[in-house]
C-alpha cells in the first residue's frame, strides 16, 4: 500500500517556486527550443499589448521552463512566450541572443505541474468562466491523482477544489452544474463564450433533450447564440413542463396531450413569447381557446371546434364589414345633407341682399379681413362653387346675427325657418344677438322692448305672432336657467349669455363660473340646449 501523508494544500501551494522543483537556473534560451504546455487551456487572446509593454520596458518576470530531452517546455509563462514571439517575428533583434527563462530542474509528478499551472494563473490573471470551468475539472483530477499516490487530505474536497481555484464554492457549484449536466452543444458555446455563465446554467436545470430541441430550434429559426436570455430559457423549460402535464379532453381516460411538442416549438418560433396564444402559453388544452380558429397549430382532435371557430369568425367579420359599410353610408348622408343645408343658407344670404337692395360684398367685407373668403361666399351664393366642406354651416357660427342684421333680415329666414326675408315683427332699427342662437335682445338697456326668438309663436296665417313683454331685471334670477346679462368687466360693459345655476353663473360655451364679471341685469331666455 502506498504510504500516505498529511497534505496542507494551501501552503504547498503559496511556494509555487520551490514546489518540487528541485535546483533553478536563469538562463538564455532560444525561442525556437521552447514549446507550449501541451496540457494549457488558458486562451492566448491579447498578446499584442503585452509584447508592446515588453519592447518598452524588456521581458521583467522571466518564462519558467523545465527540460524535455533537448528542448524545454514552458511551466509558466505561454502568454509571455507568445509575445516574444511577436517580437522576434516583427523584426526587433532583442532576442537574438535568447530569451531570459527559469530552467526548474527536478521531478514533479504531472497532477503537480498542472496544480501549479492552474494556481499561477488563477493568481495572476483574469479568466473566463470557461477557463475557470476548466481549472475545476483539472484541478479536481489531479487531486484525486496525489490523492491514489498516497496524498492524504484533510476536509473537503470542495474546499481543496476551491482554494487551489481562487474561487466561491457557489461559483465552483454552478461551473460543476453546468459541465456536468449542459448537453455537449450547450457547453461548446459556453467554452467558445458564445453564451454566458447564467444562460449555460439555466440550461443545465432542464432535460438534455429538451436543451438540444431548444438550442436547435433558435439556430434553425435564425437567431444568434448570443441573444438567448437566461430568462427566455428559464420560461421555455416552464413552458414545455406546462405543456407536458396537460390531459387531453377528448380522450375518455385523460391521456397525456400528444400535440405538447408541436405546441412548444409553436412557442419558440415566436420572439420571446410575442403573441403566443393563452392557452399555449398557460399550458392548458386546446379545446375552449377562443383563438382556435385562428391558430395553425391547433390540435388536430380539435378540428371540428376549430371549423366551427372559423365559421363563426368569418361570420363577425362579414357583420363588421356590414356594420363599417352602414356606418359610413350614413355618414356620407349626413355629409350630403348638411352640404346641402349650407348650401342653401348661402343661396338665402343672395336671396336677402336682392330683397333688401343691401350690397352683398361691402356686407361681407364688414365681417370678413379676408378677401379671400369675400370672394369665395361670393362664388357659393352665385352658384359658381359648390363644394362647401370648408365653408359649411359652422363658419357662421360667430356672425350668423351680425350678418342679418346687415342684411336686413331675420335669422329665422337664413337659417330656412321662414320664407318671410323681414317679418312684420321685426325691429328695424339695430339689434344685438348675445345669445348665439338667434335670440334678440333690445340695444337700449333701460328700454321695455319685447324680445323675439326663433321659438316664437305663430298664428293661424303661419305669421309670427307678437312675444309676449320682457324686461330687464335686476337681484338675482328666481330660478335656474338661462338669461342675457348686462355686467361689468375691467370697467367695460359687457353683454353675454349665461346659465343661473341657483347661486352662480357659467358663461355659455366653457361652463365655467363666471368670476370676474360684475352682471348689473339680466333678461329671461327661452330654454336652451347645454
Amino acid at each position: 500500500m502506498a504510504e500516505t501523508m498529511g497534505f496542507d494544500l494551501a501552503a504547498a501551494l503559496k511556494g509555487v517556486p520551490d514546489l518540487n522543483t528541485g535546483e533553478e537556473q536563469i538562463v538564455r534560451l532560444p525561442l525556437d527550443a521552447i514549446d507550449p504546455d501541451p496540457v494549457n487551456f488558458y486562451s492566448l487572446e491579447g498578446p499584442d499589448e503585452l509584447a508592446e509593454n515588453i519592447e518598452t520596458v524588456g521581458l521583467l518576470d522571466p518564462i519558467r521552463v523545465r527540460p524535455n530531452g533537448e528542448r524545454y517546455t514552458v511551466v509558466s509563462g505561454h502568454r509571455r512566450r507568445a509575445a516574444c514571439l511577436l517580437i522576434r517575428d516583427g523584426g526587433n533583434p532583442m532576442f537574438d541572443s535568447g530569451v531570459p527563462c527559469i530552467v526548474e530542474y527536478g521531478e514533479a509528478s504531472d497532477a503537480m505541474r498542472r496544480l501549479r499551472l492552474i494556481y499561477a494563473n488563477s493568481c495572476t490573471r483574469e479568466r473566463s468562466d470557461a477557463e475557470k470551468r476548466r481549472e475545476i475539472e483539472e484541478t479536481r483530477k489531479a487531486l484525486y491523482e496525489l490523492q491514489a499516490q498516497g496524498v492524504q487530505f484533510t476536509g473537503r474536497m470542495r474546499d481543496h477544489v476551491a482554494e487551489a481555484v481562487n474561487l466561491t464554492k457557489s461559483k465552483i457549484g454552478r461551473l460543476d452544474a453546468i459541465g456536468h449536466r449542459c448537453h455537449e452543444y450547450i457547453l461548446d458555446a459556453f467554452d467558445q463564450g458564445k453564451i454566458n455563465e447564467s444562460v449555460a446554467y439555466a440550461f443545465s436545470r432542464l432535460d438534455k433533450a429538451l436543451q438540444k430541441k431548444i438550442w436547435v430550434n433558435h439556430l434553425h429559426l435564425g437567431y444568434k447564440p448570443e441573444a438567448l436570455t437566461a430568462e427566455y430559457v428559464e420560461k421555455l423549460g416552464d413552458l414545455h413542463r406546462k405543456l407536458c402535464t396537460i390531459k387531453c379532453k377528448k380522450s375518455s381516460v385523460g391521456c397525456p396531450c400528444t400535440y405538447a411538442e408541436s405546441r412548444f416549438d409553436y412557442a419558440q418560433k415566436l420572439t420571446h413569447f410575442e403573441g403566443v396564444r393563452e392557452n399555449c402559453y398557460r399550458g392548458r388544452c386546446c379545446l375552449g381557446c377562443q383563438e382556435i380558429g385562428t391558430c395553425e397549430w391547433a390540435c388536430i382532435k380539435c378540428e371540428a371546434e376549430r371549423a366551427q371557430a372559423i365559421t363563426e369568425a368569418d361570420r363577425l367579420k362579414q357583420q363588421r364589414q356590414t356594420d363599417l359599410e352602414m356606418r359610413q353610408a350614413a355618414a356620407e348622408r349626413a355629409r350630403r345633407e348638411h352640404d346641402e343645408e349650407s348650401a342653401a343658407i348661402w343661396a338665402r344670404i343672395g336671396r336677402a341682399a336682392a330683397e333688401t337692395g343691401r350690397n352683398l360684398e361691402g356686407v361681407l367685407d364688414q365681417l370678413w379681413e379676408s378677401d379671400g373668403d369675400v370672394q369665395q361666399i361670393l362664388r357659393f351664393v352665385s352658384g359658381e362653387e359648390k363644394d362647401v366642406q370648408h365653408y359649411a354651416i359652422e363658419f357662421l357660427d360667430d356672425c350668423l346675427i351680425d350678418l342679418a342684421d346687415l342684411l336686413g333680415c331675420s335669422t329665422d329666414f337664413l337659417l330656412g325657418r321662414t320664407e318671410a326675408v323681414k317679418p312684420a315683427a321685426c325691429h328695424s332699427e339695430p339689434v344685438t344677438d348675445v345669445t348665439g342662437v338667434g335670440i334678440r335682445i333690445p340695444d337700449d338697456e333701460e328700454g321695455e322692448r319685447i324680445a323675439t326668438s326663433p321659438s316664437a309663436p305663430r298664428n293661424d296665417s303661419g305669421e309670427e305672432a307678437a312675444a309676449p313683454e320682457a324686461r330687464w331685471l335686476t337681484g338675482t334670477p328666481e330660478k335656474e336657467g338661462w338669461y342675457a346679462c348686462l355686467g361689468v368687466w375691467a370697467d367695460m360693459p359687457e353683454r353675454t349669455i349665461n346659465y343661473w345655476r341657483g347661486a352662480w353663473y357659467e358663461e355659455k360655451n366653457s361652463r365655467r363660473v363666471l368670476k370676474d364679471v360684475i352682471i348689473t341685469k339680466f333678461f329671461p331666455l327661452p330654454d336652451m340646449e347645454e
